[in-house]
């Protein structure tokens, strides 16, 4: 009985990204490399059709999309990949091209112990929905953060002073944005009345 060698057998080519990649932001450095499957490397990439934002090329030897966006945009193009049998495939992508995550509240009002206290956080760009948290420092005592909404809200039992915090904006893409603060907590205002004695009927008043 003879036997022989089994020709080993190719996976089919194919990419293993996501169509829709991860969002850019304008003026912030992108990166996205495109994973293949099976084929018989080394590979070769191609824009097949369509174009890509603004500001992003395709490195063609190592299947990476890069640079920095310049536009508000959102593109949907072709990426074809040739593997070194001169297998061809090819898929469609997107990217959405957005604002920059900021929080645009620079600063915090000032509260007052024993007092309710309530005040927003707003971000700015991005992707909703976004969620908020507490990054660094402790907030005063009563205070709470909504992680939905991005209220600071309370009563206030904290002793009057300047409380550092951070506090941090997620959006829906996993982009971070922090924003420190100094909060400044004041002492209850208390008024004192004073009476005048009674100006005695003819005897001028020094009161």
């Amino acid at each position: 009985i003879r036997t022989g060698l089994v020709p080993a057998t190719t996976a089919p080519l194919n990419f293993n990204t996501a169509a829709t990649l991860p969002p850019a932001s304008t003026g912030v450095t992108y990166s996205q490399a495109f994973t293949i499957t099976g084929g018989s490397g080394p590979y070769t990439f191609n824009l097949a059709y369509g174009s890509l934002p603004t500001g992003l090329t395709l490195d063609t030897a190592v299947g990476v999309v890069s640079g920095t966006p310049a536009v508000l945009q959102s593109s949907t193009f072709g990426i074809g990949v040739t593997d070194s049998l001169g297998v061809y495939a090819e898929r469609e992508f997107t990217i959405d091209v957005t604002s920059p995550l900021t929080i645009s509240t620079l600063t915090l009002p000032r509260g007052m112990t024993t007092t309710s206290y309530s005040a927003a956080i707003h971000p700015s760009g991005g992707a909703q929905p976004y969620s908020f948290s507490l990054f660094s420092g402790a907030f005063p005592v009563g205070l709470t953060l909504d992680s939905a909404l991005g209220m600071l809200k309370g009563k206030i039992t904290a002793n009057p002073g300047l409380y550092n915090i951070a506090i941090k904006a997620r959006d829906s893409q996993g982009r971070n944005f922090t924003q420190s603060y100094s909060l400044a907590i004041d002492p209850l205002l208390t008024q004192t009345t004073s009476q005048l004695n009674d100006a005695i009927v003819g005897t001028a008043s020094s009161q």
